[in-house]
């Protein structure tokens, strides 16, 4: 995705949708650029600090197994961190049904969540009595934990 083309192809249109305010759009139109910046310098340094860490590892591995050995090791390691991002990918791309504020994704958070608005109901109603109980509880990992 190319990012910082799309962001200099929108700034007009920006500008041009608040026309009462031309300084506010300008001054947000600024801070995408100055983000999009960053975050290209960002993107940079990780990938050379990515590079450095991929040299380190040859090497190491060169000295322990060789180089050709090393250099097949590190190729499979990249290959199984290649096949980790498409797995991402895919799981990105799923279908919208699990997506949040769908009714599949609704039904499933309320009933993770059921549990803990039960113990969140019982602490409001009772607040000394939950207090006692967690100070109780805190007691005895303590105790368990110096065993």
């Amino acid at each position: 995705m190319k990012f910082l083309p799309l962001l200099v192809s929108l700034a007009p249109q920006l500008l041009q949708l608040l026309p009462g305010e031309r300084e506010a759009a300008r001054a947000m139109a600024r801070r995408m650029a100055i983000r999009a910046v960053l975050g290209t310098l960002v993107g940079l340094l990780l990938l050379v600090a990515a590079g450095f860490a991929l040299a380190g590892a040859y090497m190491a591995l060169a000295g322990r197994y060789g180089p050709p050995a090393g250099a097949g090791i590190l190729a499979a390691g990249l290959v199984l961190l290649a096949l980790l991002c498409v797995v991402g990918m895919a799981l990105a791309d799923r279908p919208a049904t699990r997506a949040p504020g769908s009714a599949t994704w609704d039904a499933t958070r309320s009933a993770a969540l059921a549990p803990l608005d039960e113990l969140k109901r019982t602490v409001e109603s009772k607040p000394v009595q939950s207090v006692l109980i967690a100070a109780a509880a805190g007691a005895l990992l303590a105790l368990l934990r110096r065993k």
